[in-house]
Parts: C-alpha cells; sequence; structure tokens
C-alpha cells in the first residue's frame, strides 16, 4: 500500500513537472513567436531604409530624387499623402517642392512661413509633431483642404548638420494610424532624405558657379555656348526664330582709367542688372568676356530682335552706374550687333560672328546705336 502511495506521488510530480515544462515552452514559443514579429517588423524598416536610402542616393537632381523619395514612402510606408516642403533661405519661407499620393499636384510652389501652421512649428522648432485625430486639432483644421479633416497626420523636420532644410508630411486616413516604432522610421527615413537632398543641393551650387561669371553674376561664356546651342537646335528642329544680340559698354577703358578698376567692377555690374531686368525671363544674358555681354533671344526674329536691342540701349543710358566714393553716378552708354538665325547665320558660330561684325559696326558709326548684320546673300538657282 505504502507503495503504491509512494508511485502516486512520484506520477505526480512529474506531471506537475512535465505541465510545468509544456508551460514554459509555451511561453518561450510565445516569446519567440513575439521576437520573431519584432526581428520581422525590424528588418522590414531596414529594407525599407535600405531602398529609400539606394533609390535617393542614384540622382543628384532635386526634383527627381522628390520624386522617388515620394514613390518609395507612399508604396512602402503605406500613407495616402506624402508631401515634401523646402525651406527658401531667400525669403525664409517653407515651400512645397513635391507632393505623392492622393495629395493635391497643384499644392506644388505653396508657400508658407516659418512658424505658420503645423509645418511652419516643425520647420521653427526642428521637432516631429504627430496628430492623432487632425479633427481635433484647430492648427490643423485651418490649413486642411476640404475633405481632409480626417485621419492623422505626421510632420517630421529634415535636418542636416544643425540646419533645419525642411519637412516631410504623412497622411493616413485612419486616426491613431502611426505606432511610436513608426514614427522613428519616419525620422530615419528623414535624417536620410536631408543628407541626401544638401548633397544635390550642394552639387547644384557648385553647377551654378561653374557656369556663373563671379563678378556679375550672369552665365559665363561656357553657359553661354551651351545654352546657345541648345535654343540654335531647338529652332532648326521646330521652326521657331532665334536672335542673337553682341553688346559693349562704350569706352570703357577711360573708365578704368580715371577711376580703377573697381569702379569699373561696378559698371559692369550695373550693366548686368540693368540688361537682366529690362529683357524677358526666357531670354539669357551673358558676360562674354571684358566688357561684352550676349543676349540670345528665343523665339524672336530680327525686326523684334532690333527693338529689344534699342530697349536695352536705353535702359543702360537711363541706369545710373555707381561713380568713386563721394562722386556723382556714372553714366555709361552700350553698342549692340543682332544677328538672327536663319536670316543672317546658319550655325552657332555663324550667328555669334554676324553678331559681332554688327556690334563692330555700331561701334564704327559712332557707339551709343545699333546694327543689324547683313543678311546671308543665297545662291540663285
Amino acid at each position: 500500500m505504502l507503495a503504491r502511495i509512494t508511485d502516486m506521488a512520484v506520477a505526480d510530480i512529474e506531471a506537475k513537472e512535465s505541465l510545468a515544462k509544456m508551460e514554459r515552452d509555451l511561453s518561450l514559443q510565445a516569446e519567440l513567436r513575439t521576437v520573431n514579429a519584432r526581428l520581422g517588423a525590424h528588418v522590414g524598416e531596414m529594407e525599407l531604409l535600405l531602398e529609400v536610402s539606394h533609390a535617393i542616393s542614384g540622382t543628384l537632381d532635386l526634383p527627381e530624387l522628390l520624386e522617388m523619395l515620394g514613390g518609395q514612402v507612399c508604396a512602402r510606408f503605406g500613407v495616402s499623402e506624402f508631401s515634401v516642403m523646402l525651406v527658401d533661405d531667400a525669403t525664409h519661407q517653407l515651400v512645397v517642392e513635391a507632393v505623392s499620393g492622393d495629395a493635391p499636384r497643384n499644392a506644388r510652389g505653396t508657400r508658407f512661413h516659418l512658424g505658420e501652421g503645423i509645418t511652419g512649428e516643425v520647420a521653427a522648432r526642428g521637432q516631429t509633431i504627430y496628430i492623432e485625430n487632425v479633427a481635433s486639432d484647430p492648427r490643423y483644421a485651418r490649413q486642411a483642404r476640404p475633405g481632409r479633416d480626417k485621419g492623422s497626420f505626421l510632420a517630421v523636420p529634415l535636418k542636416s548638420k544643425g540646419r533645419i532644410l525642411g519637412v516631410m508630411n504623412f497622411n493616413r486616413p485612419q486616426e491613431n494610424a502611426f505606432s511610436q516604432q513608426e514614427i522613428r522610421l519616419a525620422e530615419a527615413i528623414a535624417a536620410q532624405a536631408a543628407l541626401a537632398i544638401a548633397n544635390a543641393r550642394l552639387y547644384q551650387q557648385t553647377l551654378e558657379l561653374s557656369f556663373t561669371d563671379a563678378l556679375t553674376g550672369v552665365p559665363n561664356r561656357r553657359q553661354l555656348f551651351l545654352r546657345l546651342e541648345n535654343e540654335v537646335s531647338r529652332s532648326l528642329r521646330f521652326g521657331d526664330p532665334v536672335s542673337l544680340l553682341m553688346i559693349d559698354l562704350d569706352l570703357f577703358k577711360r573708365i578704368n582709367d580715371a577711376h580703377g578698376h573697381t569702379v569699373g567692377d561696378g559698371v559692369l555690374r550695373g550693366v548686368a542688372l540693368a540688361l537682366r531686368r529690362t529683357i524677358r525671363k526666357i531670354d539669357i544674358v551673358a558676360r562674354y568676356g571684358g566688357e561684352e555681354f550676349c543676349v540670345v533671344l528665343p523665339r524672336v526674329g530680327k525686326p523684334e530682335a532690333l527693338e529689344v536691342a534699342e530697349k536695352l540701349r536705353r535702359a543702360v543710358a537711363a541706369a545710373s552706374m555707381p561713380g568713386p566714393e563721394g562722386h556723382p553716378a556714372l553714366s555709361v552708354t552700350i553698342s549692340a550687333g543682332v544677328a538672327t538665325l536663319g536670316t543672317d547665320a546658319q550655325d552657332v558660330a555663324g550667328l555669334i560672328e554676324k553678331a559681332d561684325t554688327a556690334l563692330y559696326e555700331a561701334k564704327r558709326l559712332g557707339r551709343d546705336r545699333v546694327a543689324m548684320a547683313v543678311p546671308v546673300q543665297r545662291a540663285s538657282a
């Protein structure tokens, strides 16, 4: 009897131990599933970061970079709307530079003051703002579009080396739709994007410097030839006219000799400014060299080009150029030569040669005037 009781006790102990082991195994399995789920989510996050980084590091063209960023975020991060706003250093405003998903395309170019609205606050403070329910936040209600007053909204600053470059905005139609883990992921994406944006801007600035005349701020000779080649190719392809003005400051050497090169440099800057203020946005003013400038006039024939040249001549003559300190402003004049593709020349080299020849004819006739190139004489059939 005693042996039987002992056997039963042993069996009971073994059963309890077996049950405890099963419970431990089940607990370990549950923990393992949790760990696996976390690892899976982490791997997914790393994959998304890697894909975003790979996509945006493949280009230094800022619009293309932002387009790729928006595509990756909408496809992989599961947001209904995404936009990128960048700080315009000249105006200290936020400008909508890119939109993706259901965000309206006409939002591009919209401007906000720093501190204005949610995104302006993020840019001003450099801190993420997450709104779980946009309907309950008056800041969002003031800037929401009709039918877009529900869901959740996340705004993350774009920071590079302690400087705020802009803001990334994420929208989801559901309330409380972003977890803390997703917010951290969005901030990691923003860090990658900010680095790529900073690199793209630096590249663009370097490119602009290599194509810009350091003294006057207008395109240099190198940029002039590239732009002129493009306009001539377009003209030959589509049949639109293109004209070229070759401009020279009259008696510029006398200004340098009488007042020094510092004053002469100021005059060159003043002339460049007067030319830029007088032409259309699509026209191109460039410094050809020394005191010579060129103006490229796309889709402008010879009669209209002559009118533009006269307008520029009058604008420079009416402008006050900075003189020596303590002395009155200087007045300067220009001479200009006009040539038109097709009428006067058939290629870039010919166009420049014809405009230059016309310029020297204007000089020969007494300066402060405009002369036209002599049309090409075509052989009769």
